[in-house]
């Protein structure tokens, strides 16, 4: 009878554990948005700071605090592909970007469009330094995300 109840309760708890996989990365920090210093609502208040706020939490391997800043003109990334597919380019975005500091590179911005800026942002990582593209972009109510990062010249940096 004792071996019934405790195959009965194992099922039972097995029952109630998720069996989803996630592409979460070890040692990866999950951070709510509101203990990240983003807003709930998602984006940032002006251009740079989406980037800041992106870079930030790429060097922090924050993925709930890159989801809260990534997007396009429609609003959050996150709202717009399923689960599994954000995390698997939030992973790849991360290990690409990976950093321990960076700067955005004064006078040699992008191209400036209506809604959309580019930056050149100059990424630190030990004895490896490199220049990209950071694209961030006006969406709904205003707020800014970052909508593309060039991680093509990056891939020394993802190890």
């Amino acid at each position: 009878m004792r071996r019934i109840l405790i195959a009965v309760a194992l099922v039972g708890l097995s029952a109630c554990v998720s069996t989803s996989k996630s592409t979460t990365p070890p040692g990866a920090v999950i951070t709510p948005p509101s203990a990240s210093g983003i807003s709930t609502a998602g984006g940032a208040d002006s251009p740079q700071a989406a980037v800041d706020g992106f870079l930030a939490a790429v060097k922090r391997q924050d993925l709930q605090g890159m989801s809260m800043i990534w997007g396009t003109e429609k609003g959050l990334a996150r709202d717009q592909m399923s689960r599994d597919e954000l995390e698997k380019r939030l992973v790849i975005m991360q290990c690409s970007l990976n950093h321990e500091s960076w700067k955005i590179v004064p006078g040699l911005d992008g191209t400036t469009r209506l809604n959309e800026q580019d930056f050149r942002v100059e990424l630190q990582l030990k004895n490896l330094k490199e220049q990209t593209m950071v694209t961030a972009v006006k969406g709904v109510s205003g707020r800014w995300y970052v909508s593309n990062a060039d991680i093509t010249k990056l891939n020394s940096f993802c190890r």
